[in-house]
């Protein structure tokens, strides 16, 4: 035990360890076995010389650098006194180390041997390959050179992993040219430690053989033992982590959105679905519809009317589609379920428009139908485009802003006119259109008036006219203007007296109820006409006898006799002419007053009138006054009648007396 305080005296590092160098040089002097003290490095070095001599103990040093292994005193004694195997315990380490990636397997039941070789040669143990052997001998085991320079007090070093076994006295075991032997032998016998050859020396054949024969212990890497357990607690820890990190995402994700999750253009990822429907919520009560106006642009907000979700179900299916499972597959993923349903509440939607300007305008203009017009210098009807004002027709556009809320429109507008009180006929209008076609129908129709010398055009301008638009778009003539174009014109250019000609006055008549009608079915047929007009009466033709402009006329018939001046009818009065029930009628014929008289008496009728203006001298008949009747016209002449004159009564004929000349010209017809 005085051996083992003095090793942890000198080589005393941390809890009483030693290295497996220092207990072998010191244990090897102490028990005083021969040899040479080997150096720092524990490599056994040659006398120069050849001669033997005593063998120096070594005072044990203290290695620090990073390949030294410590072990405990218990370790120490059991292999100095040979009875534990270092190769149960220990792991060369340093230069010319085995290869590191050595099992703990392998460490723990030692290398595995050639049990057919070892059954071959039972003395001596496994073959040496003595040309690897001789090999190395030539040319030194390789090494690191720049380890080797960079560390020249631990000797060579290399990287290459650890090729370990242990077993009984008489076996041999293999090991990398660079790797490190110590050679431990039961108590009483020597103990050496040596490396295996440097570059460029040679090993002789008697420490080849004692090589073999040796056992080989190995010392243990406690750093590489110290990362193995580092690491596999770095692997655990991570793999823990990691654990966690997919569990709790796979808790967290199966009531949260995965990220990228667009619902509504809104992106909900990471939010729960109560969170999601609040924030779709507050999103679509914000949405703004701008209402595009002829005058002012106005705007209209989702709570301004009511707009809400149909349903959240889709929010639902979703979440419960989502594959929380794989959630770290998926958070790069970007997935877009479109727009929920939504709705608006019709309440509030009145109520709003009710608000907006357009329905409160500051000067309501009302709508216009399309209209119908005749252009006089192109001679044809045209129609003018309809007018919408600026009354709005409210239902149609709480129908629309219901439609564009619905669709997400950003815009709407109230360019549409259907969105405005309509007129009821537009430009376009299929009734208007069959209006004016038969409104130009009518105008390609000409009449032309001839009778004689005289004749009269009816135009374009004055047709048109006539014709008349009934609200209900009904083309019609207008009767009323056309009589007093008829009796304008047609009467005052074909009557032969100026005014109201009476009914059974001899002249040139127009009738002009029948001349209306006739005219009107004229322009209706739309043919060019040429004619004479309608006539009630017709007076004398030229080749007969021009009665001129101022004449008396007697219509037997009518019992009716007119005194026409310059054209005019200047007198009438009503008669009684000869007795057609005695033989005595009135003869019918053109004549001339012969003269007029005062106070006559009539001798062959024993009678005494006050005016008398005799026109047919050769058988004494005129006009006269008849003081004895009482009433005059009608059917008088027919059973009491005169002999042949005309009867007036006396205040009508001191008038006609006093108007008349001789000479008149006199038309008695019946």
């Amino acid at each position: 035990m005085k051996l083992f305080e003095k090793l942890f005296k000198k080589g005393k590092k941390t809890d009483e360890m030693i290295t497996a160098d220092q207990a072998l040089d010191t244990g090897s002097a102490d028990l005083k076995t021969s040899g040479p003290a080997p150096d720092r490095q524990g490599i056994q070095q040659p006398d120069p010389a050849g001669s033997e001599k005593e063998p120096e103990t070594a005072s044990p040093m203290i290695d620090d650098s990073p390949d030294t292994v410590w072990i405990s005193p218990d370790q120490a004694a059991s292999i100095i006194k040979g009875d534990r195997p270092l190769s149960q315990d220990l792991i060369l380490t340093g230069p010319g180390h085995a290869e590191r990636d050595q099992t703990d397997k392998d460490l723990k039941t030692g290398p595995k041997v050639d049990k057919a070789q070892t059954n071959k040669d039972p003395k001596t143990g496994p073959k040496v390959d003595k040309t690897q052997t001789n090999k190395n001998a030539e040319t030194g085991p390789k090494a690191d050179k720049a380890q080797t320079n960079k560390s020249p007090e631990t000797g060579p070093q290399d990287n290459q992993n650890q090729e370990a076994a242990a077993g009984p006295a008489g076996q041999t075991t293999e090991e990398s040219p660079a790797s490190q032997t110590i050679e431990a032998t039961p108590a009483g016998q020597t103990t050496k430690t040596s490396l295996e050859v440097k570059a460029g020396q040679a090993e002789s054949p008697a420490e080849s053989q004692e090589e073999e024969e040796a056992p080989v212990i190995y010392r243990r890497n406690p750093r590489k033992g110290r990362r193995k357990n580092v690491t596999g607690k770095l692997v655990f820890s991570l793999l823990v982590l990691l654990a966690a990190a997919y569990l709790g995402g796979r808790y967290f994700f199966q009531t949260h959105f995965l990220p990228n999750t667009y619902v509504d253009g809104t992106d909900l990822g990471l939010h729960s679905q109560a969170r999601a429907r609040e924030i779709l919520d507050k999103r679509l009560k914000a949405e703004t519809l701008e209402l595009i106006e002829p005058d002012e642009n106005e705007y209209l907000t989702g709570a301004d009317v009511g707009l809400h979700y149909v349903s959240f179900d889709k929010i639902n299916d979703i979440m419960a589609q989502q594959d929380s499972a794989n959630w770290f597959l998926l958070l790069k993923s970007h997935t877009d379920y479109g727009n929920l349903d939504v709705a608006v509440n019709p309440d509030q939607l009145s109520a709003s428009v009710d608000k907006l300007h357009c329905l409160n305008p500051d000067q309501p203009i009302k709508p216009e139908n399309a209209q119908i017009y005749y252009h006089p210098e192109k001679h044809k009807y045209k129609i003018k485009s309809e007018t919408y004002g600026n009354l709005v027709n409210k239902e149609p556009l709480l129908q629309g802003l219901s439609d564009a809320f619905i669709s997400r429109s950003p815009t709407f507008s109230m360019q549409d006119q259907a969105y405005y009180i309509q007129a009821d006929i537009r430009k376009d209008s299929e009734i208007i259109q069959a209006a004016k076609k038969k409104m130009n129908t009518w105008l390609k129709g000409t009449v032309v008036y001839k009778d004689g010398d005289l004749e009269l055009k009816l135009s374009r301008d004055e047709i048109s006219s006539f014709i008349k638009l009934a609200d209900n778009y009904k083309v019609s003539i207008d009767k009323k203007k056309v009589k007093k174009y008829v009796k304008k014109k047609v009467v005052k250019t074909f009557n032969s007296l100026e005014g109201d000609i009476p009914d059974g006055l001899t002249a040139w008549k127009v009738d002009v109820k029948k001349e209306t009608k006739a005219l009107i079915k004229d322009i209706k047929e739309g043919k060019k006409v040429t004619r004479a007009p309608v006539y009630s009466s017709q007076g004398l033709e030229e080749d007969e006898y021009n009665l001129g402009s101022t004449y008396i006329d007697v219509n037997l018939s009518q019992q009716q006799m007119w005194y026409v001046e310059d054209g005019k009818v200047a007198f009438n009065s009503d008669v009684v002419t000869g007795n057609v029930s005695s033989g005595h009628a009135t003869s019918t014929g053109i004549y001339h007053i012969a003269y007029k008289q005062r106070n006559h008496m009539m001798v062959k009728y024993h009678s005494f009138v006050h005016y008398w203006m005799p026109y047919n001298t050769a058988v004494g008949i005129g006009f006269h006054d008849a003081s004895w009747r009482s009433s005059f016209g009608g059917e008088i002449y027919r059973y009491d009648g005169s002999h042949g004159c005309i009867n007036m009564p006396p205040p009508k004929a001191e008038e006609l007396f006093n108007m008349i000349s001789s000479g008149t010209t006199v038309y008695v017809h019946d």
